[in-house]
């Protein structure tokens, strides 16, 4: 059978209400289950089925008074009470146990310890045994695994859950950002704000980021049905050097920082950049202590910032950022 069949017929279909009908006259004795059957449009043996599921149940029901009673109600939902689908056959895990993944599955994700496909389905197997799942296919205990369509449909079953492409997060940064640090800062944040009434247009934020020479293929129009592509690219292998953006809590942005990774910096560097963006050079092209009083120094001149008209910076915590120099430079008159 195909994975992604579609029924081409409605068959197998079932009006839920019809049979809440029938089995209500059934159980009251009004009709006989053929009778039943033939004024409801049901298969005999599919109602036949439903009665003896509700009477397994409620075995001490012998009359339906009312369309709205809660034993008729249940009899619509107990197909659907275990398993996704009424139709299944063979599902290994109800409902709630899936639920159950998912939760697990969404939880990983969140702390920064998403799951792969593998993991999961070496997850899933697991997890049947540890619920003694007697229909655990004969495939996953060779594989000691669960099958990769059970993982795609199961994917398919819960929209929440999508396979992306996570960014590489510092461990430091995850465990760093947790409750007590972040409600320090808001605390710092609304004493400092407080004591000196800073305006939005006098908050900053300045950060670095890395930016490679060459720059990724992007997508070209190529024949359908080809299996590889091409692309002419520079031979070079690429160069890391570093930006610094710097703007404020109402949206403006100054002329930036641009890090080189050079020993001498040269006036050219800067062809094409924005008008008044600063310019430095390192052998590495990372931002050093020296590098960052010399971009202080650029914002200063900018932002006219003094101790009569002061200036809020967010900046994180990286070491170059805190120095002897930048720090005398800060608390200079």
């Amino acid at each position: 059978m195909v994975r992604t069949y579609k029924k081409k017929t409605q068959r197998a279909f079932i009006n839920e209400n019809n049979s809440k009908q029938a089995i209500r006259d059934v159980i009251n004795k009004t009709k006989s289950i053929r009778a039943a059957a033939a004024d409801y449009n049901i298969h005999p043996a599919t109602l036949q089925h439903r009665l003896k599921t509700f009477r397994k149940l409620h075995p001490d029901v012998n009359e339906i008074v009312s369309d709205d009673s809660a034993q008729e109600n249940e009899v619509v939902s107990i197909q659907n009470a275990e398993y996704h689908s009424k139709y299944t056959s063979n599902q290994v895990f109800t409902v709630q146990e899936e639920e159950s993944l998912e939760k697990y599955f969404i939880k990983s994700s969140q702390i920064q310890y998403g799951l792969t496909y593998h993991q999961a389905q070496t997850l899933a197997y697991e997890f049947a045994i540890h619920c003694n799942k007697n229909n655990i296919p004969k495939s996953w205990i060779e594989n000691k695994l669960a099958g990769l369509f059970w993982m795609q449909s199961f994917m398919k079953r819960h929209p929440k859950l999508s396979l992306r492409l996570p960014e590489n997060t510092s461990l430091a940064r995850s465990t760093a950002f947790n409750r007590h640090t972040v409600n320090e800062f808001f605390t710092n944040y609304i004493s400092i704000t407080t004591k000196y009434k800073f305006t939005p247009d006098r908050i900053y934020n300045i950060d670095e980021s890395g930016i490679s020479t060459i720059l990724p293929c992007p997508r070209v129009i190529a024949e359908t049905g080809k299996k590889q592509v091409g692309q002419a690219v520079s031979g070079k292998r690429g160069q890391l050097l570093t930006f610094v953006g710097i703007i404020n809590a109402t949206g403006n942005a100054l002329p930036p920082a641009i890090i080189f990774p050079r020993v001498r910096y040269k006036d050219y560097f800067l062809n094409g950049a924005p008008t008044g963006s600063l310019g430095l050079a390192s052998k590495s092209g990372w931002m050093t202590s020296p590098l960052f009083v010399d971009l202080f120094k650029h914002f200063q001149k900018i932002t006219n910032s003094s101790k009569e008209n002061p200036t809020l910076i967010l900046i994180d915590n990286h070491e170059t950022h805190c120095s002897i120099t930048a720090i005398k430079l800060c608390k200079k008159p």
